[in-house]
């Protein structure tokens, strides 16, 4: 069980359930049904391709590497080729059977995310976007939340809501970004990347992520009392996943193990939906 778990975390195909639970919340926001279409398929199985290849990419290319997490990878590559072949697999099924304009709006994650894994432009003297000064975690949340906010919403009515909803997410998807951030100070130090803490200080970059939590709940705020985008009883629902993502920022450090970083900063994330759920239940009981 103990391994089992492990491998979950340090083959980053936890991140599966982080992109699934971000892509429920859209459909709770939004108030429309639940389901695995194709769209959703391609996202998803992209991230079961992306994140474990990403981990065995940092595999081959470190091979002594200390890091826990790049260690426990090397220990299981069968199964870490077993889940980017799985992953790859199904992109391509769900890709086939995407229409031209869904492929279109799908066309930036997949460019985006590889050319921020892997030194796709190598030979042309630019290195992966993950390596350019202090963007590192801007790329991903707009990566994540365009993946999991705009694109499973295409299909509503209301596109400006649809684009303000993923403008919000991003802060809250930032926020939970900068504490691997953190978290690797030491080895982007090393490395000489300029990262947020290394340019601003561990403190200062916790104090900006929570900020940019109070940020995401204004944006929700201004969608409940200005948009009418929804109700009271969800904006309260953000607002409490807002408060459990800030107090989760305020208790990781540099010394925070890879388990507990990923149960609070991405737990945060999972629990989001839950919170709204939990509301929508309450009022139906009411």
């Amino acid at each position: 069980m103990k391994k089992t778990a492990a491998f979950l975390l340090y083959s980053n195909l936890y991140t599966v359930a982080v992109v699934y639970a971000l892509i429920a919340l859209t459909d709770l926001l939004l108030q429309q049904p639940h389901h695995l279409d194709d769209l959703r398929g391609a996202i998803l199985s992209g991230t079961l391709f992306l994140y474990p290849a990403h981990r065995l990419f940092a595999v081959y290319k470190f091979p002594h590497s200390n890091l826990q997490r790049v260690k426990s990878a090397a220990k299981a590559k069968p199964l870490m080729w077993l889940l980017v072949i799985s992953g790859a697999v199904l992109s391509v099924l769900f890709l086939l059977r995407l229409t031209p304009n869904e492929l279109l709006y799908l066309l930036p994650v997949p460019v985006i995310s590889a050319l921020y894994s892997f030194p796709l432009l190598g030979f042309t003297g630019v290195p992966p976007l993950r390596e350019i000064p202090l963007v590192k975690p801007l790329f991903i949340s707009a990566v994540v939340s365009y993946a999991t906010c705009f694109l499973p919403g295409l299909s509503w009515s209301e596109p400006s809501s649809l684009i303000y909803l993923t403008v919000v997410r991003f802060f809250l998807v930032t926020a939970l970004t900068l504490p691997f951030d953190i978290r690797d100070i030491q080895t982007d130090a090393f490395k000489n990347l300029r990262t947020w803490p290394i340019v601003f200080g561990e403190d200062r970059t916790r104090n900006i992520a929570v900020l940019l939590n109070v940020i995401y709940t204004l944006g929700n705020f201004a969608a409940y009392f200005f948009f009418d985008v929804f109700d009271l009883h969800i904006f309260l629902a953000l607002w409490a996943g807002e408060i459990t993502a800030s107090t989760a920022i305020k208790k990781l450090n540099r010394h925070s193990t890879d388990v507990r970083l990923i149960l609070l900063a991405e737990g945060s994330l999972v629990i989001q939906p839950v919170f709204v759920f939990i509301a929508i239940q309450i009022t139906h009981w009411v």
